[in-house]
């Protein structure tokens, strides 16, 4: 819920076949679609850019979920197709 209301922006790295693979998408969330009663969410995302997991920290105090440290990408051909970073 957090990164919804302060639009903070999040990892989601890419698993394959049951095995983490070494890049993500940074992304931010547009749209809340779905509140469920469990406290389970429907969200719209946009990608932003990507990035390449460094290091896995698998547990993060006061976090229900890992974290780790990333490299972004600066891919020079994605700004070309439209695709912008943001700051």
């Amino acid at each position: 819920m957090n990164a919804i209301h302060k639009k903070k922006q999040f990892g989601i790295p890419t698993v394959i076949e049951n095995r983490l693979q070494d890049y993500g998408s940074l992304v931010e969330i547009t749209e809340l679609t779905k509140m469920h009663e469990n406290g389970e969410m429907d969200v719209r995302t946009k990608g932003l850019t990507v990035f390449r997991i460094l290091e896995i920290i698998k547990e993060v105090p006061d976090k229900l979920y890992s974290g780790g440290y990333c490299k972004l990408s600066r891919n020079k051909r994605r700004r070309k197709q439209g695709i912008n970073e943001k700051s």
